[in-house]
């Protein structure tokens, strides 16, 4: 394979790329944001004021219950954790 032919075949694995990307970004995902279930989740959202783009913080409240599990599992098995 000459250095032409690798070159044209990269630019067409990054074209082939970018086009996956534009597809699940422009045609997957808001077919998927006007299913009934998600834009009902979506709705509720905006009127509970919640910015979606910060949606981990909005779980914090469930942050100590985690950090709680996660402490009980490293005692309980302190081998298959990183120290």
């Amino acid at each position: 394979m000459t250095l032409q032919d690798l070159r044209i075949q990269r630019w067409a694995w990054l074209a082939a790329a970018i086009i996956a990307i534009g597809t699940v970004w422009l045609v997957l995902l808001p077919f998927i944001g006007g299913q009934q279930d998600v834009a009902a989740h979506i709705a509720n959202q905006q009127r509970l004021g919640i910015d979606p783009s910060a949606m981990f913080y909005t779980e914090l409240e469930v942050a100590p219950v985690l950090t709680d599990h996660v402490e009980l599992l490293r005692e309980t098995f302190p081998d298959r954790f990183w120290k």
